[in-house]
């Protein structure tokens, strides 16, 4: 008669055969382009929460939401705007990680990132030394509106500070998946 730690013993290795059997199974055929998509939604959503905005951008009464994401200190924030699908449901519709650099990355070793507001049409994104307007359009375009970006300059007398305000009309239509951290770039 077999005692019962050998019978555990014995039900735990039929128990990991099995998985590995199950491993080797699911895992089998390559990613398509939406599995990575998914995957990468996935790893997204469990980096930690920097901040949020809760607004209604696209007019259809359900509250949405724009979240800002770390993976860690060193790495580009990624920002994110879902559409409510009602009972705390979102669906997430674009996504960007180039923007907003690391906490660490801005100027004399700061973190740029400084809010997330509510715009008329849309939302802003407020860093160390431009503010960047973005509007819905639809589901598939979410574009640059404006960007306003502070220079200053040291002269003898004072520190002066100039606003250069450009619109699409200076850059064109760019999606929001598409806006880097290199601004002035989109005016060339």
């Amino acid at each position: 008669m077999m005692n019962s730690k050998r019978i555990k013993t014995i039900i735990l290795r039929i128990g990991f055969v099995w998985l590995g059997i199950v491993f080797v199974f699911c895992k089998g055929k390559p990613e398509s382009q939406n599995d990575q998509k998914s995957q990468k939604v996935e790893r997204i959503q469990t980096g930690l929460a920097v901040d949020s905005l809760m607004l209604d951008i696209n007019g259809d009464g359900m509250t949405d939401k724009i979240k800002l994401m770390t993976a860690n200190e060193k790495a580009n924030r990624i920002l994110e705007v879902k559409l409510g699908q009602g009972a705390e449901e979102y669906k997430t519709i674009a996504i960007n990680n180039e923007m907003i650099t690391c906490s660490a990355c801005g100027y004399q070793g700061g973190d740029p990132y400084i809010s997330l507001n509510a715009n008329e049409g849309g939302f802003m994104v407020n860093l160390e030394h431009i503010t960047l307007y973005f509007v819905y359009e639809s589901p598939d375009n979410i574009y640059l509106k404006k960007m306003n970006i502070l220079t200053v300059k040291q002269t003898p007398e004072s520190i002066q500070e100039k606003h250069e305000v450009y619109t699409e009309k200076d850059f064109g239509k760019v999606e929001f998946s598409k806006v880097g951290s290199d601004f002035r770039a989109l005016l060339n």
